[in-house]
């Protein structure tokens, strides 16, 4: 009976030391295990792996001269953009937009070289800008990319005043310069789609008797498709 106890009491220490042995290898892949699964997974974004077509909606604040023959804000303004990249950091391509602005002045008796008239004032501005467009992107690696950018090209504009029966209209084609700046915010990780918020200024040569140029800021929401 005495050697059975013994035998069993040998046994049954060898399995405690053997399993203790075991579980602290054990113990010490499960912690690297958990170190690597905590590692966060890199963000692949899209968006300029090829191409990039934008439509925004453009809200316009006259500035300067422009401002003295429409004060009043624009908010009926579209903006189509299609880009090709060229590297990580830049992308080029075209745009194409339409901006309106409108006010009316109250009636009232306007003097001019040969008599007056009693009537409302209601003057018109458009503009559709066609351009080459360049965007620099800081962050391309980034998940929200923010950009700087430049267009120039030329814009067909018309400017019509309206008093009375009479109406006052002017047509030209113009150079023009827009700086700008935004950012691209995707939809996901791997999106194919975003949105883009932008900020411009729009310079044009615009001229007659009333102003030397026409400025303008824009600001634009909209969306981006990388193709």
């Amino acid at each position: 009976m005495k050697k059975i106890l013994t035998v069993t009491f040998i046994i049954t220490l060898v399995f405690n030391l053997t399993a203790q042995d075991i579980s602290v290898p054990e113990t010490d892949l499960s912690k690297s295990m958990m170190v690597e699964t905590r590692e966060p997974a890199a963000i692949n974004n899209r968006f300029l792996e090829r191409g990039l077509f934008s439509i925004e909606y453009n809200a316009s604040f006259p500035i300067g001269e422009f401002s003295d023959f429409i004060s009043e804000p624009g908010y009926r303004g579209w903006h189509f953009e299609l880009k090709g990249v060229i590297n990580d950091n830049l992308a080029i391509g075209g745009s194409v937009g339409w901006y309106a602005f409108y006010e009316e002045f109250d009636r009232d008796t306007y003097l001019f070289d040969g008599g007056s008239l009693t009537s409302s004032i209601f003057n018109y501005y458009y503009s559709v800008p066609l351009r080459v467009v360049a965007h620099y992107y800081f962050l391309p690696d980034a998940f929200i990319q923010p950009f700087a950018g430049l267009s120039i090209g030329t814009s067909y504009n018309e400017k019509r005043r309206e008093i009375g029966f009479y109406v006052f209209e002017e047509k030209k084609w113009n150079f023009g310069l827009t700086p700008e700046v935004g950012a691209i915010i995707p939809f996901g990780d791997m999106a194919e789609w975003g949105a883009q918020v932008k900020g411009r200024f729009n310079y044009l040569t615009y001229n007659d008797n009333e102003q030397d140029n026409a400025m303008f800021i824009d600001i634009s929401i909209g969306l981006v498709y990388s193709y």
